[in-house]
């Protein structure tokens, strides 16, 4: 039988639709796969090593040099923990000591603590690194001690030592020396009997300790609110940002808690 012109056309349609269907899954094809070759190039080479492939990506870098400037920052869970006659320490406290200087503090506050010394040894203050880091148990030690001595040199009573003690040598559990956030300093080679405060190397700190994240933990005018005697040496890391802002408040640690506090949930 003869093909009329019509039936003709719609065979050349027919194929011309078959070569374009065909077309379209080759370019489809193609996007499929050169989209796939992207994405396997993208991948890191360790996604192709042996082993557990998903423990190596999560794995957390190396920490990188200190490059002796740069301050590290922490959350105020860390910097503002208060510590007092009022506020023991908390027992899930964590302490990870490390030694500057020949003293053992807490390790986040060393990095800062030592650019602190050497850029005052750079300027031609000496200071030194007496004390730091304190257990519970020696905290206890200290404070009986003192105690003790008070009975002896002043007569006093042991209930009335044991007050007074406090205002020098915080009870085992009380005393921020055990989270090794907190230093005692001296200018090198202070004689016996000579007053830091009247020192040059005390007045820098008091100008300078900031810039690094440290305040003086209780001075001589806040002695109500912080319940310790005036220690010109005693300094404490709460970090720049904070520093810097009690100093222009004029607040020590146990205001400026409170203020934070206010103003956060008030």
């Amino acid at each position: 039988m003869v093909q009329t012109r019509s039936q003709w056309k719609r065979v050349d349609e027919t194929k011309r639709l078959r070569w374009l269907l065909v077309a379209i899954a080759v370019v489809l094809t193609a996007a499929i796969v050169a989209g796939g070759y992207f994405i396997w190039k993208s991948l890191p080479p360790s996604f192709f090593s042996k082993g557990d492939s998903s423990s190596s990506l999560l794995k957390e870098p190396e920490p990188e040099p200190w490059d002796g400037e740069t301050l590290p920052i922490y959350s105020d869970d860390f910097n503002l923990v208060l510590v007092n006659a009022s506020h023991p320490l908390s027992e899930d406290f964590t302490v990870n000591v490390t030694e500057v200087d020949g003293v053992m503090v807490e390790e986040r506050i060393a990095r800062p603590l030592q650019k602190m010394l050497d850029d005052a040894e750079k300027q031609g203050h000496h200071l030194k690194l007496v004390s730091g880091y304190v257990s519970k148990e020696d905290q206890e030690k200290q404070h009986q001690a003192k105690v003790q001595a008070l009975m002896q040199e002043k007569g006093y009573s042991k209930i009335k030592a044991e007050d007074e003690a406090s205002a020098y040598v915080e009870k085992g559990g009380y005393s921020e020396y055990q989270t090794g956030m907190a230093v005692n300093l001296t200018k090198e080679g202070l004689a016996s009997g000579e007053d830091f405060s009247k020192m040059e190397e005390y007045r820098w700190l008091i100008r300078n300790s900031i810039f690094y994240g440290f305040i003086q933990r209780n001075p001589e005018n806040k002695t109500a609110e912080t319940g310790m005697a005036f220690e010109p040496g005693h300094f404490r890391y709460v970090g720049v940002d904070h520093a810097k802002t009690m100093r222009q408040l004029e607040m020590c640690l146990e205001e400026y808690t409170t203020y934070v506090y206010r103003q956060t949930y008030w």
